[in-house]
C-alpha cells in the first residue's frame, strides 16, 4: 500500500460552499489529517465544515471565529468514494477579508 501526503489551501467565498478536500480517485482512500481556518476579517464569522457523500451533506463542525481566531479541526475523516468531499461555507457575508483555510491529507492506494 502506498501513502502520499498532500495539502490544499484557499479562501472562503462568502456564503457559497468551497471544496476544501476533493473526492479521491478510484481505488483510493483520502485520510484527512487536519483543516485550519483563520479569520482575518474585521468581524466575527460563523463557518460550517460539511462532509458531502455525493447525496447528503452532514455537518462535521460549526463554529464562530472572532477576529483573529483560528479553527483547528484534527478529527480523522476518511473519504472512501469518488463522490465524497469536505466543504466549508460561511453563514454570512464577509466585511473585508475572506477567511484563509488549509487542509492536510494523504491518499492511500
Amino acid at each position: 500500500m502506498a501513502f502520499e501526503e498532500k495539502s490544499s489551501n484557499g479562501t472562503t467565498n462568502s456564503t457559497t460552499p468551497v471544496e476544501v478536500v476533493a473526492a479521491p480517485g478510484a481505488s483510493t482512500r483520502r485520510l484527512i489529517r487536519s483543516i485550519t481556518v483563520f479569520n482575518a476579517d474585521t468581524a466575527a464569522a460563523t463557518i460550517t465544515l460539511t462532509y458531502d457523500n455525493g447525496v447528503t451533506e452532514r455537518v462535521i463542525n460549526k463554529t464562530t471565529l472572532a477576529i483573529g481566531d483560528q479553527l483547528y479541526f484534527d478529527d480523522t475523516v476518511v473519504l472512501a468514494n469518488t463522490s465524497s468531499s469536505i466543504n466549508i461555507v460561511l453563514a454570512g457575508a464577509i466585511t473585508t477579508n475572506q477567511l484563509d483555510w488549509t487542509a492536510h491529507y494523504g491518499d492511500a492506494t
